[in-house]
């Protein structure tokens, strides 16, 4: 359901270890010039939302630990989907 997000472009991975990427334009996949800083304004927002994470430019990867519960990966993606609504919307203003 990420994928399906206006801000990413892509989502891929094998497993527990995936990526998403924030891209400006969802069909041409065009990223966002680096200088909008859209990887660390998501990151604020994820933060925000009790979820930490790293940012590559706009790539966030995901690896979490082997031990993780779905439960917990299901609140993982809820609070993604959260920070890319607030993040979505920063953009938007």
């Amino acid at each position: 359901r990420i994928a399906d997000h206006p801000l990413v472009g892509d989502v891929r991975g094998l497993g527990l270890i995936a990526g998403v990427e924030l891209v400006e334009n969802k069909t041409t996949r065009t990223p966002f010039a680096t200088e909008r800083g859209v990887g660390a304004l998501f990151t604020r927002h994820a933060q925000e939302n009790d979820l930490l994470l790293r940012v590559r430019d706009d790539v966030i990867p995901f690896c979490p630990p082997l031990i993780i519960e779905e439960d917990e990966i299901t609140l993982l993606i809820e609070r993604f989907e959260a920070a890319l609504e607030a993040t979505w919307a920063a953009l938007r203003a």
